[in-house]
């Protein structure tokens, strides 16, 4: 344990040992749907696994994301299901380019 490291956002951060977290892991389930399309990932056997560059911004959505969750203003719902939304389809976006399959 003395590898996890908790941000100050509630990120569960794993490292080696005195060095700067690598590896960050999000847990969730959630109901998706497209077009006719219902529970896309229900039948999902192993968890979603991809990897992301800095560029692709995907720690500032859901930070923005958890930040909303955390400030229950009014809309937080709508706009916690939105840019989780984003991070869905960057998901899905970058597993059409990778040469992991989902099964």
């Amino acid at each position: 344990r003395d590898c996890w490291k908790r941000d100050e956002d509630g990120l569960l951060r794993i490292a080696v040992p005195n060095e700067e977290p690598e590896v960050v892991q999000i847990c969730g389930f959630f109901n998706a749907s497209f077009g006719q399309s219902v529970g896309l990932f229900r039948d999902l056997r192993e968890p979603v696994v991809e990897q992301f560059e800095p560029s692709d911004k995907i720690d500032g959505k859901l930070r923005e994301a958890m930040n909303e969750l955390l400030s229950q203003e009014i809309g937080t719902g709508a706009m916690t299901a939105s840019l989780l939304k984003q991070v869905i389809i960057a998901l899905a976006r970058r597993s059409l380019k990778s040469s992991q399959s989902w099964t």
